[in-house]
């Protein structure tokens, strides 16, 4: 099948630096636009297979699998116009203690922003309750919701312990966050109740052979109604799912670093 993926982003960021006395302050913001226009279309033209080559000459098929539009059996797309938007700000002060001593402390703070669609064609699971007979199937745009809280300190220090650079002792810590991965989350576009993938077989008692014609343009024999909760009334059907409450994606950094100046040149780290 063609899988097409075109994307975009545009990114615009401005910074600057400021000395006064022995503090370096550095400031700066970033705004990221995000688009993705892409389409998975999988069995939107469908797979049929024959039981052997005899009745792929005879043109009885044994299986049709599709992905239909459950309301009317006809072929069912998953293009989807993604767009997303992000900024982030920051701040750091590189503070020369003394000679022999140099604090580094920052802050900067992310916002990811959640996905949406053009069209409004974003759908999850979602619990209303803790009654697990209660979740469903809810079209919702954004798909989850704004994450406002990704603040990110970082800290560190670098220390010369003889005053003669013959040592040098640098650690730091910083907390760093990052956007969700899209194609987890682009992923949604195979949920009903946009698409469904039906499969048809003579195995099941069921007329594959009838709904076999080229161009394949569906049949109402793929119709499988949604329940209240878009789930099917006829079979359980693949979920990708996104907790809406999700939030961004973080982990912590260390580092000690440990630098000795040797004879002739040489360092030892």
């Amino acid at each position: 099948f063609p899988l097409d993926i075109r994307t975009y982003a545009y990114h615009l960021y401005d910074g600057f630096s400021w000395i006064r006395g022995r503090n370096t302050l550095k400031i700066g913001g970033e705004y990221r636009a995000f688009g993705e226009n892409s389409d998975f279309p999988t069995n939107l033209k469908p797979t049929v297979t024959f039981f052997d080559l005899m009745d792929f000459a005879d043109d009885e098929v044994f299986s049709v699998a599709a992905r239909v539009s459950p309301t009317t059996g006809h072929p069912a797309g998953t293009y989807r116009n993604f767009r997303q938007n992000e900024f982030g700000i920051f701040v750091q002060d590189d503070w020369k203690i003394t000679r022999r001593l140099t604090l580094n402390l920052g802050l900067r703070y992310d916002n990811f922003g959640p996905l949406t669609e053009k069209n409004s064609l974003l759908s999850t699971l979602v619990f209303p309750d803790t009654n697990l007979a209660n979740a469903g199937i809810v079209e919702r745009d954004p798909l989850y919701e704004r994450d406002n809280n990704n603040f990110a300190p970082r800290v560190g220090f670098a220390w010369d312990p003889t005053g003669n650079g013959a040592w040098a002792i640098r650690s730091g810590f910083g907390i760093f966050y990052s956007r969700l991965w899209s194609n987890f989350t682009g992923n949604t576009r195979f949920n009903t109740p946009y698409s469904l993938p039906v499969t048809l077989s003579a195995l099941s008692g069921q007329d594959a052979s009838g709904v076999y014609r080229i161009p394949f343009v569906g049949d109402p024999a793929f119709v499988r109604p949604l329940d209240d909760k878009n789930g099917s009334t006829a079979f359980r059907p693949s979920l990708q799912a996104v907790d809406p409450t999700i939030r961004a994606p973080y982990n912590m950094q260390w580092t000690l670093n440990i630098q000795h100046r040797l004879p002739a040149d040489w360092r030892a780290k």
